[in-house]
């Protein structure tokens, strides 16, 4: 099935400057073990936020254990920084 990863700028020093992936993963994946496909260290993630482009399902957060379905969109945020 299709899953999308969106991240902001800061991760995209992880996607080679994409801002968008599309994985092919087998039914029954969870939200971890795609952000884990995209190469984004675990402990930068802020909070993960999900929608579904195909059913129109609105944004709502995440926990890492979520299963995933076609067609989700997982955003991924960064930890709050700054000085």
């Amino acid at each position: 099935m299709k899953v999308i990863i969106e991240v902001t700028g800061w991760f995209r020093r992880y996607t080679e400057g994409n801002s968008r992936l599309e994985f092919d993963v087998e039914l029954g994946s969870t939200v971890i073990e795609v952000v884990n496909m995209s190469g984004i260290p675990g402990g930068e993630i802020g909070f993960i936020a999900l929608e579904n482009e195909r059913t129109n399902t609105e944004r709502r957060l995440v926990d890492n254990e979520f299963t995933l379905h076609e067609d989700d969109v997982i955003r991924v945020f960064p930890k709050i920084i700054g000085g």
